[in-house]
């Protein structure tokens, strides 16, 4: 078990050490070495409505996040307009 673990790391350090030494000739390579251990899942918190009911379904969600972005945003001002 002990030496899987260390073949594991052992093979991990190289691929790390191949990926730092190309950033200068290959840096896609670079990049996407780093991407793939990087990767993390962000999911939006359950919305609550104003009665503290959670709101479910895509088009109910939708419709939630449109009243709120139009409640912190206003109408530009037709006189300064470009």
């Amino acid at each position: 078990m002990e030496t899987k673990i260390q073949d594991i790391l052992t093979i991990s350090h190289k691929q790390e050490k191949k990926a730092i030494a190309a950033i200068k000739d290959n840096a896609k390579f670079f990049y996407k070495y780093v991407a793939k251990y990087s990767k993390t899942k962000s999911n939006i918190d359950p919305l609550i409505d104003e009665q503290g009911q959670g709101v479910h379904g895509p088009k109910e969600i939708a419709e939630k996040l449109r009243l709120q972005y139009e409640s912190v945003f206003s109408q530009p001002d037709p006189e300064k307009i470009i």
